[in-house]
């Protein structure tokens, strides 16, 4: 990733925005009704560090909720996102491409 995000740190974990700055618990996967609820999901690191992913739409966001991701694009560490070039889901171990 450009801007400060490399290795593995552009990898984690699709979270609802909400859940994550509040400290409550996230749904669990996609079909979690309270994921209606979310304004907007985050990338979140195992560090707990969480970027907003500013050009990706919502509907892609909510569909691969709680799954680990990889994320390629530019960082703004400043403001906490990042313009996404690419997004990949893991799936059994491999990654697939879900929006670019």
């Amino acid at each position: 990733m450009k801007g400060g995000c490399d290795g593995k740190r552009n990898e984690g974990r699709l979270l609802g925005l909400d859940c994550v700055t509040h400290s409550y618990g996230c749904p669990i996967d996609h079909l979690d009704p309270h994921n209606s609820l979310q304004r907007d999901f985050v990338f979140v690191l195992d560090d707990g560090d969480h970027y907003l992913l500013t050009n990706v739409p919502r509907e892609v966001k909510a569909r691969h909720s709680g799954k680990v991701i990889k994320v390629s694009g530019n960082v703004n560490n400043h403001n906490r996102y990042i313009s996404v070039e690419n997004l990949k889901v893991n799936q059994g171990g491999s990654y697939r491409t879900v929006w670019v």
